[in-house]
């Protein structure tokens, strides 16, 4: 399993749809769970998962990442945002 986080200023309607477009259009995750602050996603066989959170600082989001099987596409998505 790994955890990260990075900070960004960009609103969190954006950020998640980031993560949506990434974890659902280019890896093949579903969404399972999704809320104004966090989306939970995961693959078919129920082995993998990816956790986006994001915790509002001041003027910007802290985005924090969790993944289970699928922890190259965590270092992926962070290095392309």
């Amino acid at each position: 399993m790994l955890s990260g986080s990075f900070k960004t200023k960009k609103d969190s309607k954006k950020i998640l749809k980031k993560a949506t477009d990434f974890f659902v259009n280019n890896i093949g995750l579903k969404i399972i769970e999704k809320g104004d602050y966090c989306i939970n996603f995961a693959d078919d066989k129920g082995i993998g998962f990816v956790t986006v959170r994001l915790c509002k600082q001041n003027k910007e989001f802290e985005v924090r990442l969790e993944s289970k099987e699928y922890e190259q596409f965590i270092r992926d998505f962070t290095e392309k945002f």
